[in-house]
This record gives C-alpha cells, structure tokens and sequence, in this order.
C-alpha cells in the first residue's frame, strides 16, 4: 500500500498518512504540498485532540442551578442538578424530573459542584472511589 510522507511545519518527519487523507488536507487549508517527488506534504497546525472544556458559561457539571424560564417547553422554575453541554443548552435534574434543553441565560449558580453529592434533609453523601 503507498504512503504519502508527511512533515509539521518545522520540517521534522511524522508518520506517513494515506494518499487519500493527503489529497484531502491541502483543499482544507491545514497543509500544502511540500514535494511532488516522493510525494510529500508539510501540515501547517499539528492536528490534535480538541481540548475537553471543563466549564461552560460558568457551569459544570454537578453544579445545583436555579432557573427561571419564562418561555418555551419548560416554562417555570426548576431547581436542581445541572448537566452542561457546550452548546450552552442544560439539563436539569429536579426532584420533580428532568427539565432538557434549559438555556444557560436562565441560569444562576447555587452551589459549585465539589464531587459531593447533596439532597435536602440530610448530610452530604461522599463520591465513591
């Protein structure tokens, strides 16, 4: 099988890629053709994982919220446990159920999530190990 060789912008060899993903990546802009014989690309940026966000808008996950919605699917005020995505659309756990899709403009923070895990009436339940 034929291997395209491939440099980062430092001109350092990395590993060879398929001659698809090598026709493919200059048209995107992320790499140029270095040499045409042997074949061989430079990458303008190193390709690498996106970096995992923590918070989103202020929020993590874990976090009790209060909001209050004054319009749409889930019209009210629900108090509870936040799951974040990064859209900055949230679910909200409540005693009551589960609000999906609450924006998090209509968020306040009531307490920073710690690993611990709280209900009202008693203490707090450590996190597992």
């Amino acid at each position: 099988m034929q291997r395209v060789l491939v440099t980062d912008k430092n001109k350092q060899p990395l590993m060879p890629c398929h001659p698809a993903w090598a026709r493919e990546v200059p048209h995107k802009g992320k790499a140029a053709v270095y040499r045409t014989f042997p074949f061989t690309i430079i990458l303008k940026e190193r390709e690498g994982y996106r970096l995992r966000q923590k918070r989103h808008f202020g929020f993590q996950t874990g976090d009790m919220v209060k909001a209050i919605v004054p319009a749409g699917k889930v019209v009210g005020t629900h108090s509870g446990r936040v799951a974040c995505r990064a859209t900055g659309s949230f679910d909200i756990s409540t005693s009551l159920g589960k609000a999906a899709g609450v924006s998090h403009r209509h968020c306040r923070v009531l307490h920073h999530s710690d690993g611990y895990t709280y209900k009202k009436g008693q203490g707090a339940i450590p996190p597992h190990a």
